[in-house]
């Protein structure tokens, strides 16, 4: 896809991200973080969880990474864990943040 109609799509994930965020309150601690994002489908069918990852969990790993939660996103700071599939109706994407701890 191209990029001016993606970035159109992936808008509404990065501005709720981003009200959520700072609804949430979150302290930045200026330590490493996992992030697993469930994404909720309303029927069964066979979906791969890689193919959220580079659009919209990347849209929402860029905001956390603009709201100062880490100063970047590389893998030093966060570590993106395979998406979570769920199906049911009326449930809602949920955004799961964990501290890293480091070996």
């Amino acid at each position: 896809m191209h990029w001016a109609p993606r970035r159109l799509r992936l808008a509404p994930w990065k501005e709720l991200t981003r009200m959520s965020y700072r609804a949430a309150k979150k302290e930045k601690t200026g330590v490493p973080v996992e992030v697993l994002v469930i994404l909720p489908f309303e029927r069964k069918a066979r979906r791969d969880p890689h193919n959220y990852t580079s659009t919209m969990v990347k849209a929402i790993v860029d905001v956390l990474v603009a709201e100062g939660l880490v100063p970047d996103d590389t893998a030093e700071w966060v570590r993106v864990l395979e998406p979570e599939l769920v199906v049911g109706k009326d449930l809602d994407v949920r955004v799961v943040i964990f501290e890293k701890v480091l070996p």
